[in-house]
């Protein structure tokens, strides 16, 4: 890349993965082994579809397609190395953040800018859904993750609260205030738990079920 990387997403077939950078583009490596290690490896394909800044990534199982946001989403195919659909957002608010449902479902999430996740339906390449998390403006959605078994949908606003949805309501479960400093990653290595790092140099996990915190570390 010819600008700083801003995610990395490992593919479901664990030989490659993409990334995606300020340069607008998202690239396709492989992750085989060559050689001693001392090769400089290239990538397999450049997508540049994008005309802003690439800031989230994400992978749609139930169509293979990968995911990728510059404000807009956009659909598109890393084993054919071909544009799918673009969602573009001049209607909406920014898009801060792609994820998607656990297979078969169909269904993206895109977080944006004023604390709402809009759900985007992948084979009409539209918005379906809207959740608004807040009725009063509480910071963008800076981090978002899915349960394995796709129940529950954790979103981490920029304000440091933790909004708890239904997977397949949207509707609130609970909310609670995770840090003071703004969340930076979020992620749900199981049904029960949530792991958050945040601006103040900690990582924490807490029980979803109960909002409680179970371990943090400075």
């Amino acid at each position: 890349h010819t600008n700083s990387i801003r995610g990395i997403f490992c593919l479901d077939n664990e030989n490659s993965f993409m990334s995606a950078s300020k340069d607008k583009t998202v690239k396709l490596w492989s992750l085989r082994s060559e050689g001693d290690g001392s090769k400089i490896s290239q990538c397999q394909f450049t997508y540049t579809g994008h005309r802003k800044s690439v800031h989230s990534l994400a992978f749609l199982e139930s169509l293979r397609l990968a995911v990728s946001c510059d404000s807009g989403v956009h659909l598109w195919d890393p084993f054919v190395c071909a544009q799918v659909t673009q969602i573009d957002s001049a209607r909406y608010a920014p898009i801060s953040i792609v994820r998607t449902l656990p297979g078969p479902s169909s269904l993206v999430l895109a977080g944006t800018a004023d604390s709402t996740i809009k759900v985007i339906d992948s084979r009409i390449a539209d918005y379906v859904l809207e959740w608004k998390l807040s009725t009063t403006p509480s910071g963008s959605v800076r981090c978002l993750t899915v349960s394995p078994n796709g129940n529950w949908i954790a979103v981490g606003l920029s304000a440091g609260q933790i909004i708890l949805l239904d997977g397949k309501t949207g509707l609130i479960h609970a909310s609670w205030k995770a840090s003071e400093g703004e969340l930076l990653q979020m992620q749900a290595p199981n049904d029960n738990e949530l792991i958050t790092s945040s601006l103040d140099n900690s990582i924490s996990i807490w029980n979803v079920h109960s909002g409680t915190l179970i371990t943090n570390l400075k």
